[in-house]
């Protein structure tokens, strides 16, 4: 559990379905933020401060550095990767291509 990842709550298995059950983050991803449209016209790309642009890095590198200290090796880090809250705040989602190493016998490489 950590605040920069978002939370897996569980799993609901039926015959013809599978659903993972997690923590809401209602703005999205952070591509679909980056690219939503304005009223004007202009994607919110053209509008991003320097500020907002370091909090959401700041937020994915406390992220994957929790992650690396739990010997996970995300291997799939996008933009379409990275949830968003109504706060603004980014968290890491999608593990399907993760891997946990085993710190014992890590080769030294990341």
């Amino acid at each position: 559990r950590h605040p920069r990842v978002v939370l897996w709550m569980g799993v609901i298995v039926e015959p013809q379905n599978l659903s993972i059950v997690m923590e809401y983050m209602d703005r999205g991803s952070l591509a679909d933020v980056v690219h939503k449209m304005a009223p004007d016209g202009r994607t919110f790309a053209n509008r991003l401060t320097t500020a907002m642009k370091m909090s959401w890095a700041h937020d994915i590198v406390e992220g994957m550095a929790y992650l690396h200290g739990q010997h996970i090796v995300h291997r799939d880090l996008t933009s379409n990767n990275v949830l968003m809250n109504k706060k603004g705040q980014a968290k890491i989602t999608d593990f399907g291509l993760s891997k946990v190493k085993n710190s014992r016998h890590s080769n030294g490489t990341s």
